[in-house]
């Protein structure tokens, strides 16, 4: 995912990357932007 476009998979203050966890079952979804 382009670093720009993150914020629409996490949300505003990690709503959505915290219900996906929830939801799924996960216990974590690391991050990481270095560009590529």
């Amino acid at each position: 995912v382009k670093p720009e476009k993150l914020n629409i998979i996490i949300g505003t203050g990690g709503k959505k990357v915290k219900s996906i966890i929830e939801e799924s079952g996960v216990e974590n979804i690391d991050t990481e932007v270095n560009g590529l």
